[in-house]
């Protein structure tokens, strides 16, 4: 096939994706509005002048919709996807692109508890045009299909798949059950208010105070940085507890082998990249009680879940995890079957390209059967002397 991609060249996620279609025999054209990495510079175009610089702003939305329409009548693509629906579900909308799949990451059309009302609704407008012209509609957990449903899509439009892991990176350790050394926890998220990073480090510091041994990395970056790093300086702890930074996407499973825990403290997510990974490494989950996290994990046996912003219950479960090893094990051990069935990249893969070529192939019927329907139409009608 012939597929235009409307994605931001700059995720790792976009371009393993892209490249995987390649892999596939398929003729792909990734369209950017972000900067367009070098390793995919052969597959991609850009949608802006200089693109990364005010991505999805008014004027390079303009600027991407003009191009996307001259991108999508020059490749004549037998589909047209897009990745995001606020922003390149909207150029990929206007492209005039049919068959149009759009693929919701899960912010772009769950609510923001940290967007303000003006933000919400412009976003709301520009879903509500994206979804309302796309064939179908990928998304990674049944929450979000819930939301798509909710936003007017019929669900038999919708595939809920979550990519999953590439399980050749993320090669699976067992757990330590050694009680002598301290509990390792990482947690790799935005230091963004949405994704609540400060509750980990109060947590850490209340630890710190009650003489628990526990070590901790902590992978991200963004506007709540220092907030985070006043936390742990004025409760003692940065001798234990790293800030790391940006990791690229290669260095994720060696620094994530590193640890026995994953937090992820997030108030909203669509489907957890960071926490399919960490479970394909053999990592415990101690993670917020969001619907993004109880559609995959179950709370004691394969995770556990504490309130949104509650340091203390997350200090008492990773005390507890620090006290009795065990059951780190036991859980990491619990959701082995989770990581062969569902997050297997390779096979989630297979099934979401089997469903695209199954609505290609439909949308060429449907397209066919109008065809012949307007000819036989023609014929019909009453011809002039």
């Amino acid at each position: 096939m012939r597929i235009v991609f409307f994605g931001p060249a700059s995720s790792w996620h976009v371009t393993r994706w892209a490249r995987r279609f390649v892999a596939q025999g398929h003729d792909v054209t990734l369209a950017s509005m972000h900067a367009i990495p070098d390793e995919v510079r052969a597959l991609a175009v850009p949608l802006a002048d200089a693109p990364g610089e005010g991505a999805t702003s008014p004027r390079t939305l303009l600027a991407a919709i003009r191009r996307g329409r001259r991108l999508v009548a020059q490749v004549r693509p037998d589909l047209v996807l897009a990745y995001y629906m606020s922003s390149y579900g909207l150029v990929a909308a206007l492209s005039g692109g049919r068959p149009l799949v759009g693929a919701a990451a899960g912010g772009d059309v769950l609510v923001d508890p940290f967007d303000g009302l003006a933000r919400r609704a412009v976003n709301r407008a520009a879903v509500g045009l994206a979804l309302a012209r796309c064939d179908g509609m990928l998304c990674w957990a049944p929450h979000v299909a819930e939301r798509l449903e909710q936003l007017g899509v019929a669900r038999d439009r919708i595939l809920v798949q979550p990519r999953g892991v590439d399980l050749g990176r993320f090669r699976y350790r067992p757990p330590s059950a050694d009680d002598a050394r301290p509990l390792r926890v990482f947690s790799i998220r935005l230091f963004k208010p949405l994704y609540r990073v400060e509750t980990l480090a109060e947590a850490l510091v209340e630890l710190a105070g009650r003489g628990v041994p526990i070590e901790a990395r902590l992978a991200g970056w963004g506007p709540e940085r220092e907030r985070i790093e006043t936390i742990l300086r004025r409760g003692g702890v940065t001798d234990r507890v790293r800030l790391l930074g940006r990791v690229a996407p290669d260095d994720v499973p060696q620094a994530m082998s590193w640890a026995d825990v994953y937090v992820s403290t997030s108030s909203t997510d669509g489907a957890s990249a960071a926490l399919f990974e960490a479970l394909a490494v053999g990592l415990f989950p101690v993670v917020s009680d969001i619907p993004a996290n109880r559609a995959f994990l179950e709370e004691g046996r394969t995770a556990r879940f504490f309130p949104v912003g509650d340091a203390r219950r997350l200090a008492a479960i990773l005390g507890e995890l620090a006290a009795d090893r065990r059951l780190v094990v036991e859980g990491v051990e619990s959701a082995r079957p989770l990581v062969r069935d569902r997050l297997d990249f390779e096979a989630n893969m297979r099934r979401i390209g089997a469903w695209l070529e199954a609505l290609v192939e439909r949308h060429r019927a449907g397209a066919a059967a109008q065809v012949s329907a307007d000819r036989a139409a023609g014929d019909k009608a009453p011809r002039g002397r």
